[in-house]
Formats: structure tokens, C-alpha cells, sequence
């Protein structure tokens, strides 16, 4: 759905999409770390919501955008490569929210590691608006991928 939209409406543009669903994945963290009690009946559907915006983008960056980035010849290579560096920044990620919530724990604040944990997610959610803004005009070529 998200690579058909940049085709349609944006012009094979993938960055203003992907800038666009990150800035509304943090802004969604951001309402979540501050408003959970209020949200907490309709925390399925709020998650639910917030699944859909993460999963966006991250389709974007590995798949269309990085092979509209890379040569016809080198395209295949820089999407395993991008895809492994992400994956593997997602298996970081969990990695450091762990620590940050067990050491929090074990000072005895529970929900002070809760409030820091969302505090990163929306800050990375930024970040990754921030690394979308050089891309935002580019426009793949006419090379055709056969």
C-alpha cells in the first residue's frame, strides 16, 4: 500500500512517505508515554494503529527506496545490506530497552524505565525524520529493473 501511494501521489518520491509515517509514529510514542492511562481501554486498536505506521516505512527503506537509491547491478546487494544493518539495529534496539527497563528495576523505579524507554523510541522516530529530509526530492531514473 505504501509503495503504491509514493507511485501514485508522490511520484516514486519514497522519503516525504517515509518521513511523513515516522513523524506520526512518534508523535503517536509521544502521546503514549504521556497519556497511557487514558489510552489504556483502547490499547489494542491504539497499537494496532502504530503497527501500521512502523511497518510503512520500514518496507520502504529496505525494499523500493534503497533500490531506487543503488545501480541496476548493485541494487539486490544494497537491499540485503540495508535490510541486515536494520534488522540487526532492531535486535540492538531490543537489547538496550532491556537494559534501560532492568536498571530502572533495580533501582527501584519502575515506571521512570518505562517513561525513558518511550522517551527513546520517540526520539529515534524523530531521528529517522531528520535522515529522511537529504532524500526528499529524489526521484528514481528511467532505468528499468528486468
Amino acid at each position: 500500500l505504501a509503495g503504491w501511494a509514493t507511485d501514485r501521489f508522490l511520484g516514486s518520491r519514497r522519503a516525504p512517505l517515509v518521513a511523513a509515517l515516522l513523524a506520526t509514529v512518534g508523535v503517536l510514542l509521544l502521546v503514549w508515554a504521556r497519556y497511557s492511562a487514558l489510552l489504556a481501554p483502547h490499547a489494542h486498536l491504539y497499537l494496532l494503529v502504530m503497527g501500521f505506521f512502523i511497518y510503512a516505512p520500514q518496507v520502504l527503506i529496505i525494499g523500493p527506496l534503497t533500490m531506487d537509491l543503488a545501480t541496476r547491478k548493485a541494487a539486490a546487494s544494497a537491499s540485503g545490506i540495508v535490510g541486515t544493518v536494520g534488522y540487526g539495529g532492531a535486535a540492538l534496539m531490543s537489547i538496550v530497552s532491556g537494559e534501560i527497563l532492568e536498571r530502572f528495576q533495580l533501582a527501584g523505579n519502575t515506571m521512570g524505565g518505562w517513561h525513558r524507554l518511550f522517551s527513546l523510541w520517540y526520539i529515534a522516530a524523530f531521528a529517522g525524520v531528520l535522515f529522511m529530509l537529504p532524500l526528499w526530492r529524489f526521484r528514481p531514473g528511467e532505468e528499468k529493473y528486468y
